[in-house]
């Protein structure tokens, strides 16, 4: 596939990220573990006592970190990156709870930095360089959502009023802001700039819905007949019921990969009981963040809580979204649609990137399942989906 071949993950030994850390942000690490990522390389960073970090209106101390090194696709287009990064900050700024970008020592959120790696195989420096792009953000306390097998309602509803607060503080219209921040018109002004410089390339939010049309050539990669027409159908409606009206859609800065894996939960006491409750206390992963439709995060965190958390997940996370903020019922009546898309790139993009890095097992993650859902979707009638999710 064209351009597959220029994408390379990151393979930094523990002994290599620690050194790292000292160079770019002079921190020493007491504790150092690698975590799982999709194309990207994470290490989870605790320091032996807190140190301060500028938070754009003072100092906040910290004591655990991420140090992120991006992919090489993403590295050679750092601007993508950037912005991910800025909007962390901005959002921070907010007071919304998402890791916090800290500078380093030449005072930039971001570096790109020539590293001499691992060949991921356990066998030590071998020669191989990559030019990747690294940030440190501050770490979010608590447990993945997925670390739960079962999940009250009222955390499902929580998820959706987190959602709608982000889009609350991040809704703008190019056409003449009605938002009176002029750090958001400038952050979304980078966005427009890059989605005009460029339109098509990889870095341009490979995971977007509105990218599915241009995706047609992955259905190669579909061994299952009957799964590869179940995914041409769900293009074609894509292309039939959405594509045409998508621009009138709300719009503004989205997360992008709204799913279990990044939102961060945590148990706070309960006013004047001895137990506690289970709260959305973070949001984590902006690597797919972009300027585009609200409606297509929603989509995203729909189909990925129905993933994990069965077919009636949806009803409670949009009872706390729309307690939070309104979705226009032409963009509602989509959301069928554009549920069936996620399934989709999630299967063909998972497919791609299995033949870049064939050892990574966290790349085939819940496949089946969404080729499943997609299939059971595809021969429900709307109308009755509709109803179950309570729309």
């Amino acid at each position: 596939m064209e351009g597959s071949e220029l994408i390379n993950r990151p393979f930094l030994d523990l002994h290599g990220a620690n050194e790292l850390l000292t160079k770019l942000y002079n921190i020493q690490a007491s504790n150092l573990e690698e975590l799982k990522s999709f194309t990207d390389q994470n290490f989870y960073i605790g320091l032996e006592s807190p140190i301060d970090i500028d938070c754009g209106s003072g100092d906040e101390k910290c004591d655990q970190f991420i140090l992120k090194l991006y992919n090489s696709k993403d590295s050679a287009d750092g601007n993508r990156v950037e912005l991910a990064v800025n909007t962390m900050a901005f959002l921070s700024n907010k007071e919304f709870c998402c890791p916090r970008p800290v500078r380093n020592i030449y005072g930039k959120l971001v570096h790109l930095e020539a590293i001499s790696c691992n060949d991921g195989n356990g066998k030590g420096f071998v020669g191989k360089h990559g030019v990747y792009m690294v940030t440190l953000l501050s770490f979010l306390p608590g447990q993945p959502l997925g670390s739960l097998n079962t999940l009250p309602d009222e955390i499902l509803v929580d998820i959706g009023k987190k959602l709608a607060h982000l889009h609350k503080i991040l809704e703008a219209s190019l056409d003449g802001f009605c938002n009176e921040d002029r750090n958001l018109q400038r952050l979304v002004k980078e966005f427009q700039d890059y989605n005009h410089n460029k339109p098509t390339t990889f870095c341009s939010g490979e995971w977007s819905l509105e990218k599915v049309i241009g995706q047609r050539h992955l259905l190669d990669l579909v061994d299952d007949n009957l799964l590869r027409d179940a995914i041409t159908k769900t293009i074609d409606l894509y292309e039939e019921h959405v594509e045409p009206i998508c621009h009138l859609f709300k719009k503004g800065i989205i997360h992008g990969d709204f799913n279990e894996d990044n939102i961060i939960i945590s148990k706070e006491p309960i006013p004047n009981q001895s137990s506690k409750k289970f709260i959305v206390s973070g949001i984590i992963d902006f690597g797919e963040v972009e300027y585009s439709c609200l409606i297509f995060d929603i989509a995203v965190a729909l189909s990925e809580l129905v993933v994990t958390y069965g077919m009636s997940a949806p009803r409670h996370f949009l009872e706390g979204y729309l307690s939070k903020k309104n979705i226009p019922n032409t963009e509602k009546n989509l959301l069928y649609y554009l549920v069936l898309v996620r399934y989709a790139q999630r299967i063909m993009l998972s497919l791609e990137a299995k033949q870049r890095d064939p050892l990574n097992e966290y790349i085939m993650k819940d496949c089946e399942t969404c080729a499943g859902l997609l299939r059971k979707l595809l021969h429900m009638e709307k109308n009755d989906v509709y109803t179950m999710w309570n729309i």
